[in-house]
């Protein structure tokens, strides 16, 4: 499963062009298509997408309902930070995929105004994420 920001996936390359997910096995890099992508419902910045070729046990639950507050611990896997690579061929970037575990606190909740999503319950964090 693939979870992502709305705004990352721009759902008009979905007619005949390929979205696709990066995994490293003990083969290497492989690239494997996106599936049932879905964008929420609620209008919350959020999109979900099955990885092709993935078979996991991983159950995950998105309660948009719970109570955040100020001060609340939270934490996240992900944000990648991309290097570039030598390139083998001219014509193919070649990337470094180096995820982070970010964690920290709520120093604020407030309602954004966000473009094309109207308005969205939003969390200030002590940290700065990418």
């Amino acid at each position: 499963m693939l979870i992502t920001c709305a705004h990352v996936v721009d759902v008009s390359l979905l007619d005949g062009t390929f979205i696709g997910a990066l995994q490293v096995d003990s083969k290497g890099w492989r690239t494997s298509a996106l599936k049932n992508l879905t964008i929420d419902s609620r209008g919350i910045d959020l999109a979900i997408a099955q990885v092709a070729n993935v078979h996991t046990n991983l159950e995950v639950h998105i309660k948009a309902d719970v109570e955040i507050s100020m001060g609340q611990g939270v934490w996240t896997y992900g944000f990648p930070y991309t290097d570039p690579r030598e390139r083998e061929k001219p014509d193919r970037p070649r990337w470094t995929l180096n995820p982070r575990y970010l964690e920290g606190y709520v120093t604020r909740t407030f309602e954004y105004d966000q473009p094309g999503f109207g308005s969205t319950q939003s969390y200030e964090l002590d940290m700065r994420v990418p």
